[in-house]
């Protein structure tokens, strides 16, 4: 998961190494993972979560694809 880039051509996601998250290129939000999800937490420190499902994401139930 670290270092690749999940979506689409206009919103895509990178997860960063250092548990950065990057959307769109820029810094948003920092990642962990924890049990069978991925938590991601903005500058404001509301959390959002991506459900893993098999080798994919899921947010909200819908499927989030990788893209590189």
């Amino acid at each position: 998961m670290t270092n690749t880039i999940w979506g689409e051509d206009q919103l895509h996601f990178e997860f960063g190494g250092n548990g950065t998250l990057k959307i769109c290129g820029q810094e948003r939000a920092r990642w962990r993972v924890e049990n069978s999800q991925v938590i991601l937490c903005d500058d404001e420190g509301e959390e959002y979560t991506l459900d893993i499902v098999g080798n994919t994401f899921a947010y909200r139930g819908e499927s989030i694809n990788r893209f590189q």
